[in-house]
């Protein structure tokens, strides 16, 4: 699909854009940010490259992409207030946020304009069909209000 050509992966940063690509976690990285398991965690990366790639994406894209929203992510203050900025965008956003109970993870779920796709055994299979048919109905819905001159739809998130 090609408005789904600009990703970022939280366990890599891959910004298609520039064509680089930045491991900001991994079992063996030594990093000042201590966490309560085996993983390193490289928060300057992920303050620097990770947030640039995704206000490029922003900036660039019609549809934004955010693998992997969990507490590690959102607790650089930093990252929280670009993902803040997209999820306050006209863009479609599509992220898969973790299951911690977490207040900034929270926060998101809760917000009126976002919809929870709980991923199960049973669904998953059919979950990546249904978001891009939603997705593709959203960009091909933008495309008309552009050709008609009507401008962005209003507000965040996908229709």
């Amino acid at each position: 699909m090609a408005a789904l050509r600009r990703v970022l992966m939280m366990s890599q940063v891959k910004n298609t854009v520039e064509g680089r690509n930045r491991q900001i976690s991994d079992q063996d990285l030594i990093c000042r940010f201590e966490i309560p398991s085996l993983l390193g965690f490289n928060l300057a990366d992920l303050e620097t490259r990770g947030s640039a790639s995704v206000l490029k994406a922003l900036e660039t894209c019609d549809v934004v992409i955010v693998d992997q929203l969990g507490t590690l992510e959102l607790s650089s203050i930093v990252f929280r207030r670009v993902v803040q900025t997209v999820l306050d965008s006209s863009r479609c956003v599509l992220a898969t946020v973790t299951l911690s109970d977490d207040p900034a993870l929270d926060q998101i779920r809760g917000r009126a304009d976002v919809e929870v796709y709980p991923v199960t055994a049973s669904n998953r299979s059919l979950l990546p069909e249904d978001v891009a048919a939603r997705i593709n109905a959203w960009v091909t819905e933008r495309g008309q209000e552009r050709r008609n001159g009507a401008g962005p739809s209003q507000g965040p998130g996908c229709p």
